[in-house]
């Protein structure tokens, strides 16, 4: 019975021309959410739709004129796309199907999304899910800020057990998937390559294969042609080479 009735509204709704979601309290100016984020510290949730999608239309009637979904929106600022109006917005996010909700923090960078029709209590609890979500992700941001900010610390102060901690961080880091840790990585290490290229040796023959070849990148453009290193071979290979290296370098 409850699933006749959801598609008789669908029907009713589609036919009556229910227009595309003039909700109270959503922008259609994506830019100006993204920059009141910013300023009011919240993310972006942003609800891809179209005049034509009988579910949005339900969810526009229903589910998000529900009360307990509404005070759950004061947390967000809340912007609505048509499809058909912003289609490189909708490219840009990867929208494939409507009703789409994807939640952005103040940096555009997405968070958690879902796509599909909800009612207001599943609504209610993917939006809760997704302030834990995005509530991880900004401690995550802030953790990550402070570790770059104690690895340059590091690497610039006296204290060479410190230093040498920071150069294993950086390795570690150099074998991740996030892009920015990489960057971050590589650039450091650059740098220790250049002032105390010494520190970076044991990195030959680090237990990840990314992080053996970034350490050889660093040595290759020390060094030049001269520095021969196949971050592929046996340990016990790796290990030999690592020592005649060590010589070399202190004659220097």
């Amino acid at each position: 019975m409850k699933s006749i009735l959801f598609l008789l509204m669908a029907v009713s709704l589609v036919r009556d021309g229910f227009a595309a979601e003039k909700l109270a309290g959503w922008t259609a100016n994506l830019p100006s959410a993204i920059q009141a984020a910013r300023t009011n510290a919240k993310p972006v949730l942003v609800y891809f739709t179209a005049t034509w999608c009988g579910p949005c239309k339900m969810m526009a009637a229903t589910t998000l004129q529900d009360a307990g979904v509404k005070q759950r929106l004061t947390s967000v600022m809340p912007v609505l796309i048509d499809i058909d109006e912003e289609p490189t917005l909708s490219q840009r996010y990867e929208i494939q199907a409507v009703p789409t909700f994807v939640l952005l923090n103040p940096q555009e960078e997405e968070i958690h999304r879902r796509s599909g029709y909800m009612e207001a209590t599943q609504f209610g609890a993917w939006l809760e899910q997704s302030e834990v979500v995005a509530q991880k992700a900004r401690m995550a941001k802030l953790a990550w800020a402070k570790q770059q900010t104690n690895i340059t610390a590091a690497l610039t102060g006296t204290d060479p057990a410190a230093a040498q901690e920071a150069v294993r961080q950086l390795l570690e880091l150099s074998s991740h998937r996030e892009p920015d840790q990489v960057v971050f990585a590589a650039a450091q290490l650059k740098e220790v390559g250049r002032r105390e290229p010494g520190w970076l040796l044991e990195g030959l023959n680090h237990p990840k294969l990314a992080a053996r070849i970034q350490v050889a990148n660093v040595f290759r453009e020390k060094l030049g042609a001269q520095f021969i290193f196949d971050p592929w071979e046996k340990e016990e290979v790796r290990q030999e080479l690592i020592r005649n290296w060590r010589v070399q370098l202190e004659k220097r």
